[in-house]
């Protein structure tokens, strides 16, 4: 029997940390003051713009060339206190785009429903076949399986300057994260937005999550050209991630 890696996050042990991440966010919302609001808001944003255009633009689609300075800083924003390694990210997302809104789909709300995707309950096992660049990177496998272990020395690191910080700098953002996240797999395919392209899955672009997540709920523009780093066409799909893009991108010919 293979000896279990205690670092590697389980499906199990994932939900699990999800729920008590829940229970600080209520613990959070009433004891609080401004000023940890407006912290935890600037953290999650850092995260998210910086965090998913290195998970998602980056690495998952390579729409575009980046320093591996930049890659490894990005998912080190990224990755820690969230409730998926890398791994799992690249693998997961890349299927989805391939069986999008159909039952091979492994975020599909259509297959699964909206809380279990924005909850992320849903059974999805990530074939590995999926990301076989991450897994042949030394880096990426050795986040993979120190998981839980960067998890706790981020939340050290950050308890040593303010043991309040652990929830409101760091905790509570990585759960904000998630849950923007997971709004561009549930929210952005169902008919509550609108569409740009016709594609041939239910993905749509909407308002509240494109501006919530940096340029991310441009999703019907994703799906119609998933190699394309910039996800806002029109004047008001505000999109910062492609900001970022252009100021670190080493293909400026692009």
């Amino acid at each position: 029997m293979k000896k279990k890696n205690w670092f590697v996050p389980s499906h199990n042990e994932m939900i699990a940390y999800s729920a008590c991440l829940h229970v600080i966010l209520v613990y959070f919302i009433f004891n609080s003051e401004a000023w940890q609001w407006a912290i935890c808001l600037l953290v999650y944003y850092i995260k998210m713009v910086v965090g998913t255009v290195t998970v998602h633009r980056l690495i998952t689609h390579r729409s575009f060339q980046a320093p591996k300075w930049f890659e490894y800083l990005g998912t080190l924003i990224a990755i820690p206190g969230t409730t998926l390694p890398m791994l799992y990210w690249v693998a997961i997302h890349r299927a989805h785009h391939r069986h999008s809104d159909t039952k091979d789909d492994p975020h599909s709300p259509a297959v699964y429903g909206y809380l279990a995707v924005q909850f992320r309950l849903t059974p999805a096992t990530p074939k590995l076949s999926y990301a076989p660049e991450i897994v042949k990177s030394k880096f990426h496998m050795h986040m993979y399986y120190n998981h839980w272990l960067y998890t706790i020395l981020v939340g050290v690191a950050v308890y040593m300057i303010d043991p309040y910080a652990v929830v409101y700098a760091y905790l509570v953002p990585s759960l904000l994260l998630q849950h923007a996240s997971s709004l561009t797999n549930s929210l952005t395919h169902s008919p509550s937005g609108y569409r740009n392209f016709d594609t041939r899955d239910q993905s749509s672009n909407n308002l509240l999550v494109g501006y919530l997540t940096g340029g991310e709920g441009w999703h019907n523009n994703h799906h119609a050209a998933a190699a394309d780093p910039q996800f806002g066409k029109k004047w008001w799909e505000f999109d910062p991630g492609y900001r970022l893009i252009q100021l670190v991108r080493t293909d400026k010919d692009r």
